[in-house]
């Protein structure tokens, strides 16, 4: 099996699962009571967009809704905070939400689970508008590594067989609690010892976080080259899919390793990246 061979069928995998689709996951909604406390300042986390409600020294002519259109996701939350001096309202023009009166300091959040464009105004002064634009629910992410001799830490034993290559293709589901995986190898020095997960940047040497086998009874496929899959959960009994370790995998932070008895430490490597056609 050449190199070209053994990336192209785990594309092939990849592309079958794309084509099969991902489960769909439907998101809790609803508005919240206002709560008083000092402006926020931080920047929103990709769950939250942050609308504020400024004036200016013209009183109420200068109020607005800041931004005024705002362009989210399924499953975002919009958080409206009263920056001004005198109250607002944010009330969606169809009645799907409609905050209390918001003094400032005072915020209402409404968590959109619908695509869609949600106009909205202030009842107190009904000139000041916005809008919400939702965009279906965001869908898998795409990742792939390439493994070689060259990526190792340390580096591998001088007879290992230069030309030994392996590839991944992994699909993240769009509520980022589920990674599958489809790992392929080609012209190692011997069997495959042990395959991980580990969490560590290119040219580093990190510590374990999943086991691809052998694990929970399953030997790892004899011979120098070889497929296989996998699923790895949020909800694993053991070594989960955690929000961090997503965080880290999402920034190119993870890698796999595959172990030989030739190079126990690992014989080829290869970083986990956003996948790009």
């Amino acid at each position: 099996m050449t190199k070209l061979r053994v990336f192209g069928l785990a594309v092939l995998i990849l592309s079958v699962v794309l084509t099969l689709g991902e489960r769909a996951f439907a998101p809790y909604h609803g508005g919240s009571p206002p709560q008083t406390e000092p402006p926020q300042t931080s920047t929103p986390s990709a769950q939250e967009v942050i609308v504020r409600i400024q004036g200016d020294s013209s009183g109420y002519g200068g109020a607005s809704f800041n931004p005024a259109t705002v362009n989210i996701t399924v499953g975002v939350t919009v958080t409206w905070v009263n920056e001004d001096s005198v109250p607002h309202t944010a009330t969606s023009r169809d009645g799907i939400f409609d905050s209390p009166t918001l003094n400032r300091g005072q915020r209402f959040s409404y968590k959109f689970d619908k695509p869609g464009t949600y106009g909205y105004f202030c009842k107190l002064h009904p000139m000041m508008t916005g809008q919400v634009i939702v965009a279906g629910q965001a869908g898998p992410t795409l990742l792939a590594a390439v493994l070689t001799v060259g990526q190792e830490v340390p580096t591998p034993k001088a007879e290992t067989p230069s030309g030994a290559i392996g590839s991944a293709a992994m699909v993240l589901s769009a509520d980022r609690t589920e990674l599958r995986f489809f790992l392929g190898y080609n012209g190692l020095s011997g069997p495959v010892t042990a395959m991980h997960f580990h969490r560590g940047k290119p040219g580093e040497a990190g510590p374990v976080v999943r086991t691809i086998c052998p694990a929970l009874g399953i030997a790892c496929p004899a011979g120098t080259s070889a497929t296989l899959t996998g699923v790895w959960k949020r909800d694993d009994a053991q070594q989960a899919l955690t929000t961090e370790l997503v965080e880290a995998l999402l920034k190119g932070e993870l890698y796999v390793n595959i172990h030989t008895g030739l190079n126990p430490p690992g014989e080829i490597r290869g970083q986990v990246k956003l996948y790009q056609p």
